[in-house]
């Protein structure tokens, strides 16, 4: 039997011993070295695994030969929490048209809006249609808002409020609208026209005037004075004297449609122009030519009957806010439609 030279020796087994670890430690670090060359090649082989973080290949399995993933497939990673690496490898997004389509297209005009295109039969002939109750009835022919003729008039429908001298709401007034004839409404938007270039505005507070809200007129007359609203409106008559002294009449003007009651306003601050006494004060303070008023207020008042005077309008004599149309087209027709 052979015997190599030294195998005997202590000292010579240790160094055997030492020389072999280093030749294993040797050929370890090339196979690992290798290995490792190896699984870069595949990955570098496999676009699906670049985009990887390493992250993602410590918290998933990895990937190897005995462990193949199918064509155009990627290893499950959460989608609400991308790699950084995804970056640098785009992930193709399909398109979603149908979300484009539904902010850009939508052009059809939803029902909210509908009814402001749809016409309105309240408006009559006017020309510039103005807010209208969708549930009023249509205006009979030949009659038209004043508020569509005239935009920027101001409207204090007295008789739609309990602010009268009856103290309640009239009958027939189921809104503060302000209603005219045509032909009325045309004289008075000439009046507006003239009294805007000296810097004056109308405010309305009464116009057609239905026929029940007169009868009630009468029978509130005939009532026991119950005091509400004497002290403001007829401080110096008695009531039963209203229709006697022709403050009221038992057939009104109003009620033909072209009868309109009216004071001025400022355009500059808004401000009603003092005329001496209130609207619906009934007593001889509220005549004109009355010598109970200062000289501005007087002036205030004529500025008003000039206006309404060109325009083909005549005043009353006991009430300076009472105007009616000299060439009224239904002068022997009293309507009673209700102002809605």
């Amino acid at each position: 039997m052979v015997q190599y030279k030294g195998w005997d020796n202590p000292v010579l087994g240790v160094r055997s011993i030492k020389k072999q670890s280093i030749i294993a430690v040797v050929l370890s670090i090339f196979v690992i070295g290798w290995l490792a060359i190896s699984l870069e090649h595949q990955l570098i082989g496999d676009p699906s695994q670049s985009a990887v973080s390493s992250q993602d290949i410590v918290s998933e399995p990895l990937v190897t030969d005995s462990m193949p993933v199918a064509s155009g497939q990627t290893p499950d990673t959460p989608e609400s929490t991308p790699s950084p690496g995804a970056a640098e490898t785009p992930v193709p997004v399909e398109s979603t048209p149908e979300s484009v389509d539904t902010t850009s297209s939508s052009t059809e005009p939803t029902p909210a809006s509908e009814p402001a295109s749809q016409p309105s039969a309240t408006h009559g002939t006017a020309a510039s249609p103005g807010p209208v109750d969708p549930e009023a009835s249509p205006l009979p022919e030949g009659f038209v808002y004043i508020t569509d003729i005239i935009p920027d008039a101001r409207l204090e429908i007295r008789y739609a409020t309990d602010h009268n001298f009856t103290g309640q709401v009239v009958p027939g007034y189921l809104s503060g609208k302000a209603i005219l004839t045509c032909e009325a409404a045309n004289a008075l938007k000439k009046a507006a026209d003239i009294l805007r270039e000296k810097g004056y505005g109308i405010l309305v507070y009464d116009a057609y005037r239905p026929k029940q809200a007169v009868s009630y007129f009468i029978e509130w007359a005939e009532k026991p004075e119950d005091w509400k609203t004497k002290e403001e409106f007829y401080p110096d008559i008695d009531k039963q004297d209203l229709f006697k002294l022709s403050y009221l009449a038992k057939r009104s003007g109003h009620s033909r449609g072209s009868t309109i009651d009216l004071t001025l306003f400022s355009l500059a601050d808004g401000q009603l122009l003092d005329m001496g006494s209130p609207y619906d004060f009934l007593g001889p303070i509220s005549n004109h030519g009355t010598d109970l008023i200062t000289g501005a207020q007087t002036e205030n008042r004529n500025i008003l009957k000039n206006a309404m005077k060109a325009a083909g309008f005549k005043e009353l004599r006991t009430e300076w806010w009472h105007y009616g149309l000299a060439n009224e087209p239904y002068p022997d027709n009293y309507f009673d439609f209700p102002v809605q």
